[in-house]
């Protein structure tokens, strides 16, 4: 797998953590967080099983490793902040 593979699959990811939280904060905004950490839990699985491979090997992928883990970390901070914000607009005080 190469770098940029790597920030493709962290979008693809991102994406659908996105309409899923938008969906499910447009229709039940009381479980957006339950929803919200089951897919973060899944895109967790999803990256675990593509690094796999590389953890497993003898190869010395030090710069890889430690570029998966700062994109990985980078479109989690995204997801958390989308998220954040919709909360904040599904539970704001609303002014008449």
């Amino acid at each position: 797998m190469d770098l940029w593979q790597i920030y493709v699959l962290q979008l693809v990811l991102s994406i659908i953590v996105i309409f899923a939280v938008v969906g499910i904060g447009n229709s039940k905004p009381e479980n957006l967080g339950y929803v919200f950490l089951g897919i973060l839990t899944l895109k967790v699985m999803v990256n675990y099983f593509v690094i796999r491979p590389l953890i497993k090997s003898e190869a010395d992928q030090d710069f890889f490793k430690y570029n998966f883990l700062a994109v990985f970390f980078l479109f989690m901070i995204f997801d958390v902040y989308v998220t954040y914000r919709i909360l904040n607009q599904t539970y704001s005080p609303k002014k008449n």
